[in-house]
């Protein structure tokens, strides 16, 4: 049988050991500070309760289980650990009896296309739509009937406006008059002033801003192992907001890729179990098969991970 809520991983980070999957479960708080054996976990979803086991992660907050049927799962941890409470199943039935009505028994899904039908059906025009262009038809209308009535009640409104504007005319004639023979006399200064206020006008032209330069093009990684070293460069940690712990890294400079020319710099991993037992000092060299993968280390400017590094030794 096969589960379709699953989501599988692209790629997963495997645990180098036994003991790297403990430390890790006590970081993502899924085991007892004092635990020294994993333990199978239980998945709970829609009335299941389904046994698995952790088999590894895909970043830190994001942990792979495996089921009885051989099928992988992307979690969180912390989400995974809600899940170990005996609680947990019967919350999820009390928010799903809640969401329903008490009354008619309709479920949230109706609930909400009533509320579009409603919407749209109010959005939609009707008869309020067409009362109110009929009002503002009748309005107008009204408002025609007012003017005819106006200027029937006004019989020599016609002749008073018609002598107005004559006089008005004979005004305009006769300052126009008075205005050519000004603009006459001062024709001259009249063209200097423009000539000045155009010049003043003119603005330098603004200086052109450089090409933007090219983005250089992303690196493109293979997806299988490579056979590398790298020189440690630095021991740090990294903030994990789901663990009391900052996560243990360590940063790589003096890259090289056995038949590749990379353009890497620097790499970091997680400072591993495995690790640690070499006892790594700043300046160590080491030799390792592993993937590359890019992934920013979080508060430092180191583009690309180490992934699931094997055959490691230091080179003299």
């Amino acid at each position: 049988m096969t589960y379709s809520f699953v989501i599988s991983p692209v790629s997963v980070q495997d645990f180098e050991s036994e003991d790297e999957l403990i430390e890790r479960c006590k970081e993502w708080n899924l085991l007892s500070s004092t635990a020294t054996r994993v333990k199978t976990y239980l998945y709970k979803r829609q009335g299941l309760t389904l046994p698995c086991e952790i088999v590894g992660y895909v970043d830190p907050q994001t942990v792979v289980i495996q089921f009885e049927n051989k099928q992988q799962h992307c979690i969180h941890p912390a989400y995974l650990k809600e899940m170990q409470t005996a609680a947990f199943g019967s919350r999820a039935g009390a928010a799903s009896d809640a969401v329903k009505t008490e009354d008619s028994g309709t479920s949230p899904e109706e609930v909400i296309a009533e509320d579009w039908d409603a919407d749209a059906a109010d959005a939609a025009p009707g008869a309020e739509g067409d009362d109110n262009v009929q009002a503002a038809a009748e309005t107008s209308a009204g408002t025609g009937g007012t003017a005819a009535e106006a200027d029937a009640a006004v019989p020599g409104a016609d002749a008073t406006l018609a002598r107005a504007g004559a006089e008005a005319d004979a005004a305009t004639v006769t300052g126009a008059g008075a205005g050519a023979a000004v603009a006459g006399a001062s024709a001259a200064e009249v063209d200097a002033t423009v000539a000045g206020a155009a010049t003043a006008d003119e603005t330098p032209e603004a200086p052109k801003k450089p090409a933007k330069s090219k983005k250089k093009p992303a690196l493109v990684l293979p997806d299988e192992k490579l056979q590398m070293t790298a020189t440690v460069k630095e021991f740090t940690t990294v903030p994990n907001h789901f663990s009391d712990n900052d996560d243990e890294v360590i940063i790589y400079d003096v890259v090289t890729v056995e038949g590749q020319d990379f353009a890497i710099e620097e790499v970091w991993s997680s400072h591993s179990a495995t690790l640690k037992k070499l006892e790594l000092a700043v300046g160590d060299t080491l030799s390792f098969e592993a993937k590359i993968v890019a992934k920013k280390l979080t508060q430092h400017p180191v583009k690309y991970k180490i992934n699931n590094p094997s055959k490691i030794k230091k080179v003299d």
